[in-house]
């Protein structure tokens, strides 16, 4: 049994579930556990699972990815209701009831979204500002106890808690996580829910779920038996959480805080080139490092970079047969045959070229000679046909021609 509480602002929803499994024995309901949680952030959604099968919630959560979209969420609860309800009735002998509630938000603005087992339809319910749902267990109780305190209360947050401890019982109650879901994110907290009696309890039941990992990589359990290895790459201990106090350096293998390497632990790194190049490279199975007559070089085959600045090459020496216009990849000069002729090409078609001759110099345009300097004669050459229709010439001496 759960209970779960939304309200809606303007741009914004607050959302929160109990932690409560109880079991229903004999027509009596009794505690079980107040560690499982039923309300769980998956990227920039909040679920909230109810139901009388705590397997087919896990089976869910272990599902659900960050991925997901509201409609694939929908598919694989149709389809996982599918392949487990046949097997819960024939277990059981009882229908596989359950709600799922999906709050996130669209186009700035909160939305919500229900799941029934009784029809398996996706439902988008109002989320204008001022809504305020209770679903679950002792659902109508709760709203209207809600409902009715509420104006005493700067923020309708303490009037929920409020309402979650009025109708606390075996089946509602433990730990309340809440979510507060806006276009700046989602915001997570706890509350204690009070009880106002003693609980009839459950002994000697196993509950194989007190513990879940989140999609962030968050590890909630009571008490974890662990045969193995713990990798703890990339994480870390916080030995203040830990029930002794204090541990010295040496108990949990680690180094003071006042350790300096010694002049000879020093020395045998700087001593050694090849140390040096194992540590970097992954003992040379990286490839952007390596070693030649014991200096250790960059491989530049290997350098990856965005763009690296102008003014920090050297040009003096740079070799290059292309020189692209920013932006337009087939325009281009290009400095090539067998003299260093040059060629400017656009979209990718040589348009001019001047080519070198050693001892002259030739302008053509589309492979056409029209212009040719000869440093043997020291003159120039009109080649081809040069209209001057349109040009005013000076100083040139016309002879006339008899044939």
């Amino acid at each position: 049994m759960s209970l779960c509480f939304s309200y809606f602002e303007e741009s914004s929803v607050f959302v929160a579930a109990d932690s409560r499994v109880a079991v229903k024995v004999k027509g009596s309901y009794y505690f079980v556990t107040d560690e499982y949680k039923k309300i769980r952030r998956i990227r920039d959604k909040v679920i909230f699972y109810s139901g009388n099968d705590v397997e087919f919630a896990e089976m869910l959560f272990e599902k659900f990815h960050e991925s997901h979209s509201i409609h694939s969420i929908y598919n694989l609860v149709k389809k996982m209701n599918k392949d487990h309800s046949t097997k819960y009735r024939e277990k059981y002998d009882v229908e596989l009831e359950f709600v799922i509630q999906i709050l996130t938000m669209e186009r700035g603005k909160p939305a919500l979204y229900f799941i029934n087992s009784k029809d398996l339809k996706l439902e988008k319910k109002d989320s204008g500002k001022g809504q305020l749902y209770a679903i679950g267990a002792k659902q109508n109780e709760a709203l209207s106890y809600c409902l009715e305190i509420k104006e005493k209360f700067e923020g309708i947050n303490e009037a929920i808690i409020r309402s979650f401890e009025h109708v606390a019982d075996e089946t509602i109650g433990g730990i309340l996580n809440c979510f507060i879901i806006s276009n700046e994110g989602i915001r997570e907290g706890k509350a204690v829910i009070k009880d106002s009696r003693t609980l009839r309890k459950c002994e000697n039941v196993h509950f194989p779920y007190s513990y879940h990992c989140d999609l962030r990589g968050n590890l909630t359990a009571h008490n974890a038996n662990i045969s193995g290895n713990i990798n703890m790459t990339g994480g870390s201990i916080s030995w203040s959480s830990v029930a002794k106090p204090s541990y010295t350096a040496s108990e949990v293998g680690a180094r003071s805080a006042s350790w300096l390497p010694t002049p000879a632990e020093i020395g045998a790194v700087y001593n050694s080139q090849t140390a040096v190049f194992n540590t970097l490279t992954n003992n040379g199975a990286n490839k952007g490092l390596y070693m030649n007559g014991g200096n250790l070089y960059v491989n530049a085959s290997y350098i990856k970079s965005g763009v690296i600045s102008a003014d920090l090459i050297d040009t003096t020496n740079l070799a290059a047969q292309r020189i692209y216009q920013k932006d337009y990849p087939n325009n281009y000069a290009s400095i090539g045959g067998q003299f260093g002729d040059l060629e400017l090409c656009y979209g990718g078609e040589n348009y001019f070229t001047i080519y070198n001759d050693i001892d002259a110099i030739t302008f053509k345009h589309y492979n056409k000679e029209h212009l040719r300097f000869t440093s043997v004669t020291n003159s120039a050459h009109p080649l081809g046909t040069w209209d001057f229709s349109g040009a005013t010439v000076q100083g040139l001496e016309v002879v006339a021609r008899f044939g």
